[in-house]
């Protein structure tokens, strides 16, 4: 049977997978313009997170704020895509292209729901940390028995999402 240690260190491994899906899933989609910006643009937000959750973790209950706020970024950056390469266009060609090739994919539709869910359950963890910080509840429940694993399930719908994404774009040999 796993002890609590074995399953802090799974929660912990496929928490880090987002980074080297994101790259997996890039080269497999390269060839399609809207899989490419999106993964782009999904890496510069992921690559922020990991340089700013290191300086947010030291802010004890807040990090936890710090985490809602910028899961609603990953929604934005889904929904958004194609105001962003509206915005960029005039300054990069690839943007130009993104704009004029967007579409909209049932993978994306998905990612919005993930990132929705993971926002929704942030946010309940929010408020429990807060009730517990002034003293209204005597203990973390859900933060300490249901965020790790809601959140590594989410990571792996995510990862299996982008995956799906970049290799809709695959040409397919049927030989």
């Amino acid at each position: 049977m796993l002890n609590s240690e074995s399953l802090n260190y799974i929660y912990y491994v496929i928490g880090q997978i987002s980074t080297p899906v994101f790259f997996i899933a890039l080269i497999a989609g390269w060839k399609s313009v809207n899989t490419r910006s999106l993964l782009l643009i999904l890496l510069v937000v992921e690559a922020i997170d990991t340089l700013v959750s290191n300086i947010a973790l030291s802010w004890r209950y807040n990090f936890y704020l710090w985490v809602f706020f910028y899961s609603l970024i990953y929604i934005y950056v889904v929904f958004a895509r194609r105001l962003i390469a509206i915005k960029l266009s005039p300054h990069f060609k690839f943007f130009d292209e993104v704009r004029k090739n967007y579409y909209f994919s049932k993978q994306e539709g998905g990612l919005i729901f993930v990132y929705a869910c993971a926002s929704l359950f942030l946010f309940i963890n929010l408020i429990e940390i807060k009730l517990y910080q002034y003293g209204v509840l005597g203990s973390l429940f859900i933060v300490e028995q249901l965020f790790s694993p809601a959140l590594t399930l989410l990571y792996l719908v995510e990862a299996l999402l982008l995956l799906r994404l970049s290799i809709r774009t695959l040409p397919i040999d049927n030989d």
